[in-house]
């Protein structure tokens, strides 16, 4: 459900984008000094499935032990709520609220951020751990930043402003490549665009499926999130054409084929 089965909002119809609102996810998201912004990605269906999911499999392990069945309550706003870990736990430790540009996730951190370069296009740099900045650094030829990895620093703005500059001097394929090439550890990656996500390498090796739909006809599925040594998860088969199966699950009700063409033909079913 979308609010779960107790609670005051528990009648109340909704929708992704209400759920991401009210768990705060919508408030986060966005540039500093800028109005909130849409995230691009329908969060609460995702989680809520993923955690109704995980639910059903604990309860199935503990009726295994136990020779009881449970209920499994899964609401959308509890998925989006599981997921503000980080941020809540600094809240309830020291009342530090989460704000759009500021912070280590949201937007703050040199050494955790997106920036343009000469092309256009954007990089992504999240060296928070203190090896890979002094890597980074030490690449950009800027070892004098390494110890000032600290969002209190005096010189975050200064480094900013140097990251900035810097990766506006290269295209985003240079940047890669001498990445690529530097021979240490630095953890960055490009900014995809949507066509380019299924054209990348890692993506097509292991997360896109192509199935047969007709002689002649492939299309391609992504695929779980998962991967089992044992029991290989696989798309069978591709989802039915609208009507595809019509016959058969009418003829497994007891319907006969007269009975069928006729609520056919009165537009019942296709």
């Amino acid at each position: 459900t979308g609010y779960g089965q107790n609670g005051p909002y528990r009648n109340l119809v909704g929708h992704d984008i209400n759920y991401q609102a009210i768990a705060g996810i919508v408030d986060m998201t966005g540039e500093q000094d800028g109005p909130p912004s849409l995230p691009g990605l329908n969060v609460a269906d995702m989680a809520g499935a993923l955690n109704a999911v995980i639910g059903i499999l604990i309860a199935v392990i503990a009726r295994h032990r136990t020779g009881r069945g449970q209920h499994v309550d899964a609401a959308y706003l509890d998925s989006c709520i599981s997921l503000l870990s980080w941020h809540a736990d600094r809240y309830f430790l020291n009342g530090e609220v989460p704000t759009r540009g500021r912070g280590l996730l949201l937007g703050q951190a040199p050494w955790y951020n997106i920036y343009c370069t000469k092309d256009g296009r954007y990089i992504t740099i999240g060296c928070n751990e203190p090896w890979f900045w002094e890597n980074l650094c030490r690449l950009l030829g800027r070892e004098d930043f390494i110890p000032h990895q600290n969002i209190a620093d005096e010189r975050v703005e200064e480094m900013f402003d140097f990251l900035k500059d810097v990766f506006l001097s290269k295209t985003k394929e240079e940047w890669l490549k001498l990445f690529d090439e530097s021979g240490v550890d630095i953890a960055y990656a490009p900014v995809n665009s949507f066509d380019e996500v299924f054209q990348d390498v890692q993506v097509i090796h292991r997360s896109i499926a192509e199935v047969a739909h007709s002689p002649g006809e492939i299309r391609k599925y992504v695929l779980p999130g998962f991967r089992l040594s044992e029991t290989t998860a696989a798309i069978k088969m591709p989802p039915p054409d609208i009507g595809q199966h019509t016959v058969d699950i009418l003829s497994g009700l007891g319907y006969d084929l007269p009975e069928i063409e006729n609520l056919r033909k009165a537009g019942v079913i296709e």
